[in-house]
């Protein structure tokens, strides 16, 4: 299949950077006029975030046996993120990650949950950046993929919800990097 002309790097570089440009916007559209802690449809801030906060929480006051039960994870959890009944969860992780989420828990819920989500951001653009011109060596080529990449839906709901994978992917992306050499 022959590939059509108008289809170049450039052309897909614009795509993605205004899907993210969307994306970005949006989100930040919805949070503006939702109310504090969710967004206009009544979607939690980073549900999976607040689960890693409220575990680290429990750990830092000393109850570090109540990060699996599930009255306790909830009605925490709806306490900071006015989660309704249906989204809130509980910490479903192996202990050891209960205390590797122990700092998060060292400022209030507000600062750490957009801290996490600038920070989370900054890290799955800088990893992105980072795959990208690592398979693609033509700086064309890298920044359409890159920019893909960052317009995805898949990279939205790893930020939006939370979720750890970005700091997993660093670090095994890092360690296949160290074995090359």
């Amino acid at each position: 299949m022959k590939v059509p002309a108008w289809w170049n790097a450039g052309f897909a570089a614009r795509v993605g950077r205004m899907a993210f440009a969307v994306f970005a916007a949006g989100y930040l559209l919805s949070l503006a006029l939702g109310r504090p802690g969710l967004d206009c449809f009544g979607q939690a801030m980073l549900p999976d975030f607040t689960i890693y906060y409220v575990a680290g929480e429990l750990v830092w006051t000393g109850r570090e046996d109540a990060i699996y039960d599930w009255d306790t994870c909830w009605d925490r959890v709806r306490e900071l993120a006015a989660q309704p009944d249906e989204e809130s969860m509980i910490f479903l992780y192996p202990p050891l990650d209960a205390w590797l989420c122990v700092p998060l828990a060292w400022l209030p819920f507000r600062v750490t949950v957009w801290a996490y989500l600038f920070l989370n951001l900054a890290l799955a653009l800088g990893l992105g950046w980072w795959v990208a011109r690592t398979f693609f060596p033509n700086l064309a080529a890298a920044r359409a993929a890159f920019w893909l990449f960052a317009g995805s839906v898949p990279f939205w709901h790893t930020v939006l919800f939370g979720q750890n994978g970005t700091i997993s992917l660093l670090i095994l992306w890092a360690g296949w990097r160290l074995r090359q050499g």
